[in-house]
């Protein structure tokens, strides 16, 4: 039996996963400048166009995440804004993980950047929180979870 979650479950569940006491911390982490301007960057150029697309691949995710390339940094890591019009839903969601995760090494955040150790639970994490805004941004009421 498939198991869907509301908006709201999904928030609650974030902020345990994430170790948040309440959901105003969650909410203010979301519009911190460690995760908003890179959220705002990923709504504009992924989920206007492209949000009726189903989540992308975790695996697919974390191998570009582990693929520790020029390439990578160049594209993910930027601050100016690369060409993105041939990416795919994949490459989108790396780099808003990529750059929160930047983000998060080089400054004081509610949510630390992850030690090498912790790299795999990390992604998970971030993957998650990605998969947040999407369903937040699209209203999807029924955002199966566990994919």
């Amino acid at each position: 039996m498939e198991t869907f979650y509301t908006v709201a479950s999904l928030r609650e569940e974030l902020r345990k996963t994430l170790g948040f006491n309440s959901i105003d911390e969650l909410n203010s982490w979301l519009e911190s400048d460690g995760v908003k301007p890179f959220k705002e960057e990923f709504v504009l150029d992924y989920l206007t166009s492209n949000h009726a697309d189903d989540d992308a691949s975790y695996s697919t995710v974390t191998n570009l995440l582990g693929a520790n390339t020029v390439m990578n940094f160049a594209s993910y890591n930027s601050t100016s804004t690369p060409n993105k019009a041939s990416w795919s839903a994949e490459k989108h969601w790396v780099r808003f993980i990529w750059q929160m995760g930047s983000y998060a090494k080089t400054h004081v955040t509610a949510w630390s950047a992850p030690r090498d150790e912790e790299m795999e639970i990390w992604f998970w994490h971030a993957y998650e929180v990605v998969r947040f805004i999407k369903a937040e941004y699209t209203n999807d009421h029924e955002l199966e979870r566990g994919n």
